[in-house]
């Protein structure tokens, strides 16, 4: 009879944790991504980097904390996430080691020379017209898979000035 009441107070718990569970859930389904794309590799360029607008609709900010190839799984060894900066008149790359927080109400756009998704190691081109799934890992342990456009340099130049 122990063993029973013991079943049943674990099955109980289970289920009323489920409600603060779900609930926690709902908070991940307040992020929105747009116009996803990375540039497409050329000559012996090894790297890129993968532009998107983060919009989180949420009541609380979200941290973006590592990001991951999801596919093609063999495509690079590492990602992260960088901004550039510019000092002097010089432009430089730099990870942000504590991730990318994204506000409660408000968006981040990742753009050329701004903030960015580096690819680095690429052991295969990026070909046009092609597409990279990405893992988006939050501090929360949400994950999101996003995939990403591969567009040609010459256009990729053409788009950004067209938003700006």
């Amino acid at each position: 009879m122990t063993r029973t009441r013991f079943i049943l107070a674990l099955c109980l718990s289970s289920l009323l944790a489920m409600p603060a569970f779900s609930h926690g859930l709902k908070l991940n389904d307040n992020l929105e991504f747009h116009d996803a794309w990375m540039r497409a590799t050329k000559g012996s360029m090894m790297h890129t980097a993968g532009y998107v607008t983060i919009k989180n609709t949420g009541s609380a900010d979200r941290r973006l904390v590592a990001v991951e190839i999801h596919h093609p799984m063999d495509l690079t060894a590492m990602a992260s996430i960088h901004e550039t900066v510019e000092k002097d008149g010089v432009f430089s790359m730099q990870a942000l080691e504590n991730g990318l927080v994204i506000p409660a109400g408000e968006k981040r756009v990742l753009k050329p020379k701004g903030l960015h998704l580096m690819l680095m190691q690429l052991n295969q081109k990026l070909a046009a017209d092609s597409r990279v799934m990405l893992e988006l890992h939050f501090e929360d342990g949400d994950e999101r898979h996003i995939s990403f456009e591969v567009r040609d340099l010459a256009n990729t130049t053409e788009h950004a000035h067209k938003h700006h």
